[in-house]
C-alpha cells in the first residue's frame, strides 16, 4: 500500500518536549519559593499543566494576550498555595521561569531523526505542523528546537480562525498540501484535537502518548489508534506513521 503524501504533526508535546522544559523550570521555582516546595513535583506539575490549558484557551480566544497569559499562569499557581502575588513579583518571578523554561527548551526525543527520515522519503511529499497556537510563538519554537527546516509549511489556528478539532483547520491543512483527506496522517498527542479532529476530518491519526495515559474508548473509527509513546526506535516511528 501506498505511504501517506503528507504527514502531519502536532508541534507542542509531540515534536517540542514543552513537558521537559516546564518541569525544569518548575523544579527551579520549587528551591526559591517556600510555598511551592511545599508542593511535591506531580502534584505541581498537575496545577501548571491544568493552569496553562485554561491560560492557553484564554490566548487563542482572545482574552487574554501573551504577555498577560505569562503572569495570569503563575498568579494561579501561587494563589493555589494561598498566596496572592504582587504583578512586580509575579513579573519578575516569570521573567525568571521563562529563561529556565528556554534553556531547557528542546525538540522531543528522536524527533529530529524522524522529520529528517520522513522527509527524504520518496513518497511523502509533505511534512508539515498544524497546532492550536499563535504563528509568532510556534516560529520562536521551531527556531529555538532547531526544526525550522525540517518541516515544508505550518499551518496555525491563528491563521485559519479555527481550533483543532474542527475540521476546518484540517481542510485548511490538506488544501495547503494540495491532498485528500485519505492521503494524509495526523500525529499528536491530544486525543481530541488531534485524533478524534483527524478521524472526524477524513485523515488517519496516530496518536502520541508520550504520558503513558490510557486510550479513552471513544475512537470514532471503532477501533484501536494506533499510538506511538516515542519516536524511537526511528524505524518502529516510520512504520507506525506511514502504515495504512
Amino acid at each position: 500500500m501506498p505511504v501517506p503524501s503528507l504527514v502531519l504533526f502536532d508541534l507542542d508535546e509531540t515534536l517540542v518536549d514543552h513537558g521537559h522544559a516546564s518541569r525544569t523550570a518548575l523544579a527551579h521555582l520549587r528551591t526559591r519559593h517556600e510555598a511551592l516546595a511545599r508542593l511535591s513535583s506531580d502534584e505541581i506539575e498537575i496545577r501548571s499543566r491544568q493552569i496553562l490549558i485554561d491560560v492557553h484557551d484564554k490566548v487563542l480566544s482572545g482574552t487574554l494576550t501573551p504577555a498577560q497569559a505569562r503572569l495570569e499562569r503563575l498568579r494561579s499557581l501561587f494563589d493555589g498555595c494561598g498566596l496572592s502575588p504582587s504583578d512586580d513579583f509575579l513579573d519578575r518571578t516569570a521573567t525568571e521561569y521563562g529563561q529556565i523554561y528556554r534553556k531547557a527548551q528542546g525538540p522531543s526525543p528522536g524527533a529530529v531523526e524522524l522529520l529528517e527520515t520522513l522527509g527524504r522519503h520518496p513518497e511523502v511529499n509533505h511534512v508539515a505542523i498544524l497546532t492550536n497556537h499563535l504563528r509568532d510563538v510556534q516560529i520562536d519554537k521551531l527556531e529555538a528546537c532547531g526544526l525550522t527546516d525540517l518541516v515544508d509549511f505550518m499551518v496555525t489556528s491563528e491563521e485559519v480562525g479555527h481550533r483543532k478539532p474542527s475540521g476546518q483547520i484540517f481542510q485548511f491543512a490538506l488544501g495547503r498540501a494540495g491532498t485528500s483527506a485519505a492521503d494524509a496522517v495526523m500525529v499528536g498527542d491530544s486525543w481530541e484535537g488531534d485524533v478524534q479532529g483527524a478521524q472526524a476530518a477524513g485523515l488517519r491519526a496516530v496518536w502520541f502518548n508520550a504520558r503513558d495515559e490510557t486510550a479513552p474508548v471513544d475512537s470514532l473509527e471503532g477501533a484501536p489508534v494506533p499510538e506511538l509513546r516515542s519516536f524511537k526506535p526511528l524505524e518502529l516511528a516510520c512504520r507506525v506513521i506511514l502504515s495504512r
